[in-house]
């Protein structure tokens, strides 16, 4: 409850304040990062950010493409020549977010937060910060409350979506996860993470027909996107008992031969020998 406590006061006192450096420090984007593959249960988003100085623009590159360790390197070196720049301590939560090591993450979303209150892609942190090692209810409900306020703190903000979205999947809110979701769909264009997630609430609570029609539109837009074949998957399993079909998407992910998702090749294999047992090789 302090961070999101601590987080609303700068808002209310700060919240027509916002300047040119902050808007350039704005988390605007988003990209799918598994920024923490051994969390099995858990895949989570950073807000995308860009800024207009050469420097610090060669190491968000290095973010993009998850060099976290040479991002962090880059960040310290720039941060002799240039001591307390935010934008530079905002380099450095997100590539500490994506080591995992959240303690040293918070503690430099939290130093941009002092001078940029407002600033999306640091809230977004602090919220990841909890929820990976969330283990108490509240744990969960106070990462909720820090990624809504991102969500909320910005009308291009989608990372923060889709971890709102995915946690109130887990804690079983399916109906809030499944406005979120179509929430954020509308500010990225439709992504497939945010349809993913939309299709998984409707499932959730029944609504078959359209999670399935959903799924088909997202894997007809990529076709590589093997998640959505596993859920469609078990909608046939489960919903139509038809479990040929099923099958067939399941080969799908297993014929993968450079698949990386570990855990979704063990979930799929499990499917398959389930099928198995119907009677459908």
């Amino acid at each position: 409850m302090k961070y999101c406590s601590f987080l609303l006061v700068f808002l209310i006192f700060t919240g027509c304040t916002g300047s040119y450096r902050e808007q350039r420090m704005q988390g605007i984007l988003i990209k799918k990062k598994n920024i923490k593959p051994f969390y099995k249960d858990k895949q989570v988003w950073l807000s995308e950010f860009d800024s207009k100085d050469g420097s610090l623009a060669r190491i968000i590159q290095a973010i993009e493409k998850k060099e976290w360790k040479q991002s962090i390197q880059m960040a310290r070196a720039y941060l002799k020549k240039n001591p307390f720049n935010k934008g530079c301590f905002l380099v450095l939560a997100t590539s500490y977010a994506g080591l995992g090591k959240y303690e040293q993450a918070s503690y430099y979303a939290k130093l941009v937060l002092k001078k940029f209150p407002t600033n999306v892609a640091a809230i977004n942190i602090l919220g990841l910060s909890i929820y990976a090692k969330a283990e108490l209810l509240e744990d969960y409900r106070k990462a909720q409350r820090i990624f809504q306020l991102a969500f909320d703190r910005s009308d291009k903000e989608v990372a923060a979506g889709l971890n709102l979205g995915y946690l109130l999947l887990e804690m079983g809110d399916t109906q809030t996860a499944q406005q979120i979701f179509l929430q954020t769909s509308g500010r990225c264009g439709a992504c497939e993470e945010a349809n993913l997630g939309y299709a998984i609430s409707l499932s959730r609570q029944g609504k078959h027909n359209l999670a399935k029609e959903t799924l088909e539109k997202v894997v007809g837009k990529n076709p590589a996107f093997m998640t959505a074949w596993y859920q469609l998957a078990l909608h046939y399993r489960n919903v139509e008992k038809n479990y040929e079909k099923s099958s067939q998407y399941i080969k799908k992910i297993l014929d993968q031969s450079d698949m990386q998702d570990i855990e979704l090749v063990e979930k799929a294999r499990m499917i398959w020998y389930a099928n198995k047992e119907k009677g459908v090789y």
